[in-house]
């Protein structure tokens, strides 16, 4: 089936981290069990909060630039967790926070994993003619990492916000992925795991977009929503 004639899109484009691949644990999840061990324990209420606030200040790239600019990396990372027990209403934060952050350096040794269904979804679009971008937050280009976890014949191309000098949900680095895959904004669709920066930045460039929300944290917000990948089919 040629997607140029019978398919609503020419093109999908992709998130990297969250949607495609991910560390097991994930840092969110390593983060929770650690401030359990410092005697911190989190409902399930604070963990649903701090999961749409990991996602916020991600896509907040002037606060982690500020941030950055202000700490050395362990300060940086104290500080990030420091920021999440804020949000989550507990005291002495600063200090927990570097607790936290010692664990992380002593005990934190993540699996790097690419999501099953990622597999025969890539497969699916590639055999039915979809030009298939991925477009990435990262620094430094992903050529060289996903030619090594074998996805790179996957796709028509990458960019990562480091070579534009512009960090989703920056408009920019959407249009940039769009010149690259030849595709106009109505043509293509987008597919990531944060609402602030993939779908919002999407939308705001004028593409569809698509939520992986794998654990409901976003369902009030966003109705093209799916749990696995292999889920987007029904949206194309």
């Amino acid at each position: 089936m040629s997607a140029t004639t019978q398919q609503k899109y020419k093109a999908v484009l992709f998130d990297l981290d969250g949607t495609i691949r991910t560390n097991q644990p994930e840092g969110l999840e390593a983060f929770i069990q650690f401030a359990s061990q410092i005697g911190v324990p989190m409902t399930a209420d604070q963990m649903a909060h701090l999961e749409r606030e990991a996602h916020r200040y991600w896509a907040d790239g002037a606060l982690v630039g500020e941030h950055m600019t202000r700490y050395d990396e362990r300060g940086f990372w104290a500080n990030y967790y420091a920021h999440l027990l804020s949000v989550a209403g507990i005291q002495d934060c600063d200090e927990r926070g570097k607790r936290i952050q010692h664990l992380f350096e002593a005990e934190h040794d993540p699996d790097d994993l690419i999501y099953a269904d990622a597999w025969p979804l890539l497969t699916k679009l590639r055999a039915d003619g979809y030009v298939v971008g991925l477009v990435s937050n990262r620094d430094k280009p992903v050529d060289e990492y996903i030619t090594s976890i074998g996805l790179r014949s996957f796709f028509d191309f990458t960019l990562v916000g480091g070579q534009v000098n512009s960090w989703k949900p920056d408009r920019l680095i959407f249009d940039e992925a769009l010149k690259k895959a030849g595709v106009a904004a109505h043509e293509a669709v987008y597919v990531g795991d944060n609402y602030y920066a993939d779908i919002l930045g999407a939308i705001n460039a004028g593409m569809a977009a698509v939520l992986v929300d794998r654990r409901d944290v976003f369902e009030k917000d966003f109705d093209r929503r799916i749990h696995h990948l292999h889920e987007l089919v029904k949206w194309l």
